[in-house]
């Protein structure tokens, strides 16, 4: 898509193993994104939706500006995160086991109203803000960066590394 891409009054579905290029900003007025297993979205500009995103397993999510999303975040196993400096949810952001989140650039992951959860094996860098609730990791995380939260539950063999800059 060469543009924009605005939906007003239902949702974006991409299909397992699908590839959607949007070279402008996406907007949701009233839906959600929902993005099927091993499936790849970029979107060059903004991200604002009112649902949820949820992506599939495996699947590659390459952001150029920030993202707003007035739902819930959720990532499959094996998921790959990348490009935009800022993804805030109003509700819950969930990672599963063995996401990449970063890529060595800086992320903030911001959750105003829920709390952040790392699953096992996930490696972050960045930022973990969740000031009214609870950032969890599990077994085997590494995160490059800080936490910033109400409370902090950190899993067996992790690794945080403060990262000022």
């Amino acid at each position: 898509v060469n543009g924009d891409l605005y939906v007003d009054g239902g949702s974006i579905t991409i299909g397992n193993g699908s590839t959607l290029i949007i070279n402008g900003n996406l907007y949701i007025a009233t839906g959600s994104l929902n993005i099927g297993n091993s499936s790849k979205v970029t979107v060059t500009g903004m991200m604002f939706m009112s649902g949820n995103l949820q992506a599939g397993n495996s699947t590659v999510l390459t952001l150029g500006k920030e993202s707003w999303v007035s739902g819930g975040i959720t990532f499959g196993n094996s998921c790959n995160l990348s490009g935009a400096q800022t993804m805030v949810a109003y509700g819950n952001i969930m990672f599963s086991n063995n996401d990449v989140i970063g890529n060595g650039q800086k992320q903030w992951i911001i959750s105003t109203n829920g709390g952040i959860s790392l699953g096992n094996g996930v490696q972050l860098t960045g930022y973990l803000y969740a000031s009214t609730a609870a950032v969890t990791t599990g077994n085997n995380t590494n995160v490059t960066g800080s936490i910033i939260a109400k409370s902090v539950t950190i899993g067996n063999n992790c690794l945080v590394t403060y990262q000022k800059n």
